[in-house]
């Protein structure tokens, strides 16, 4: 059984906390987080060691990034990608449903409901929530996070570190830029720029414009 740390003490954290303790692959032996008030304290019996530092002093450790915001993930990878001996397993919860040949990369959280059908390719430290539809052929990259519901058409591409909000959907061949953000609720019928924010059915940017 390998010994594993969350990073993050908050909400994605707290659910890692919750739903992987009993497992027998890893033992959970503690938070990690910036948040100094946090320090000392515990969450399901489970204590919050320090920050991301801590793991500089140690060696042979899983690691699960518990932070749906992507930029902070972002963050966080970069500051430990030098630090050897860390490993980050994927948290797939046994009430999801992984179709045929789809392709995980590492670090990756996925809640239960979620569903993943056949060909899709999710990369590395994405956060999929509950009750999630993702059709075949789709494409998750690096860091984004899909909140609960989000619903994606078949041969959808999700860039690298877009945050899908609360109930979101795409039509099929949808392409959503890097960086950029889809209000709860929308429904895109479009593609979507890189670094755009969008919101309504039909989506539309809500950018400001010069």
């Amino acid at each position: 059984m390998k010994e594993l740390v969350i990073i993050g003490a908050g909400d994605v954290g707290k659910f890692v906390a919750y739903h992987f303790c009993n497992s027998s692959e890893f033992k959970i032996i503690g938070f990690l987080d910036d948040d100094k008030s946090k320090w000392g304290k515990s969450f399901n019996n489970i204590p919050v060691l320090g920050d991301w530092t801590y793991l500089k002093q140690t060696k042979d450790l899983a690691v699960a990034i518990g932070i749906a915001n992507p930029i902070y993930k972002k963050r966080i990878r970069s500051n430990i990608k030098d630090i050897s001996g860390l490993s980050f397993p994927n948290l797939i919860h046994p009430h999801s449903w992984i179709g045929e040949k789809v392709s995980l990369g590492k670090g990756n959280i996925i809640y239960p409901g979620t569903m993943i059908n056949y060909e899709t390719e999710i990369e590395d430290f994405v956060t999929i929530n509950m009750n999630c539809s993702i059709g075949h052929n789709s494409t998750i990259k690096e860091y984004s996070s899909l909140a609960p519901g989000v619903c994606l058409a078949g041969h959808t591409s999700i860039g690298e570190g877009v945050e899908v909000g609360i109930s979101a959907c795409t039509i099929q061949q949808i392409e959503v830029g890097s960086h950029s953000v889809i209000a709860a609720g929308s429904v895109l019928i479009h593609s979507v720029p890189q670094g755009d924010k969008v919101a309504g059915n039909p989506a539309k940017s809500i950018l400001q414009k010069c």
